[in-house]
């Protein structure tokens, strides 16, 4: 049987851009699914289309692309890819995009020559986040939430790494966990002046109490805390409970938060006791760390090539023999709680 064609929804203001896109992509077999020239009536397109992907400029009249961007990932989450002709000169606005929860961020092109290699990479991203399309649901994956029925042993401690594309991963993942997991903190890599509230985002798809870290709080099971801009975040071991700690050490891999720094942390607070999951993610930050975790005792998870938005953290981490399993997105919730330690609720 013929898989479907990947659908996707145009929105760009520049009528040439939007031909270019549609030609690029119906040659490749895709249907695009309608086309929009501003933020509005995208928004109204997506809805009444229901696409796979969505590809979006970010200068636009009305309801700029930052701002629909952010509405798609907190009500009607799917892999967006931007296009902008800013994207080459304006750094931050890159990284703006992907906190905002875009999957991909592509430039323009100023020539024919770029042309040519865009439409090569914009048929990659767009079939990549296509194929990934299911971390994006609103709700528990098939299967629903798992490990409702466990009782975890007490003392343990959840790590998380991840970069680009990894707030739809946390969704993913956060989606399918019990309320009572032993606590859980994350570093995910973000811009030192980012305003979208992720970890409102993530807290409205999970049954855990997700909120920002702040230094010196107590954690408990239930609890999920997410490092805040431009601060490292730690955890420590003190007077039988975790507690977070929050720095501004010198960035590492050229970020604040790091990912090796919490991982670091965890090993020496939680050592045989912590569960280590390293996500999508551009570069190596967290693959010393989670190397580190596991020499201390603790079990490790790297999210697979197919599944990632961008396979560079993970890979690092595999290919230093830090991950102790490798699994797709779908199935990392799964993981996880098959890795804590826990006992039935006899209590056998």
């Amino acid at each position: 049987m013929t898989a479907p064609a990947v659908r996707v929804v145009v929105i760009d203001d520049s009528a040439s851009a939007r031909r270019w896109i549609k030609a690029v992509l119906m040659r490749d077999g895709m249907e695009v699914a309608g086309e929009a020239a501003d933020g509005r009536s995208g928004r109204d397109l997506i809805v009444a289309a229901d696409p796979d992907v969505v590809t979006l400029d970010i200068d636009m009249p009305g309801v700029d692309g930052l701002t629909l961007l952010r509405a798609i990932t907190e009500h009607a989450p799917r892999p967006v890819v931007v296009l902008s002709g800013r994207m080459a000169t304006d750094r931050g606005l890159e990284m703006a995009a992907l906190q905002a929860g875009a999957t991909h961020v592509l430039a323009k092109p100023s020539g024919s020559t770029e042309s040519a290699q865009l439409a090569i990479d914009l048929v990659h991203r767009v079939r990549q986040a296509a194929s990934a399309n299911a971390r994006y649901a609103t709700g528990p994956a098939p299967g629903g939430v798992v490990g409702l029925g466990l009782r975890f042993a007490p003392g343990q401690l959840v790590v998380v790494g991840a970069s680009t594309g990894g707030p739809g991963a946390l969704r993913a993942i956060l989606s399918q966990l019990p309320g009572h997991l032993p606590p859980m903190v994350i570093a995910q890599h973000t811009p030192a002046d980012r305003t979208s509230p992720l970890a409102a985002r993530l807290a409205a798809a999970s049954a855990l109490a997700v909120a920002d870290a702040v230094d010196g709080e107590e954690l408990r099971d239930g609890m999920v805390r997410i490092a805040p801009p431009d601060r490292h975040l730690v955890v420590e071991w003190l007077g039988g409970r975790y507690r977070t700690r929050l720095t501004t050490g010198a960035p590492e891999h050229f970020q604040r938060p790091a990912v090796d720094v919490l991982f670091r942390s965890a090993a020496q607070a939680a050592g045989r006791r912590a569960l280590g999951v390293l996500l999508t993610g551009m570069g190596v930050d967290g693959a010393a760390g989670l190397l580190e975790l596991r020499t201390a005792g603790a079990r490790t998870i790297a999210q697979d090539e197919g599944t990632s938005v961008v396979f560079g953290m993970p890979r690092a981490a595999i290919e230093r023999g830090a991950a102790a399993t490798i699994a797709p997105i779908d199935r990392i919730a799964a993981t996880i709680v098959r890795d804590l330690e826990h006992r039935s609720p006899t209590g056998d």
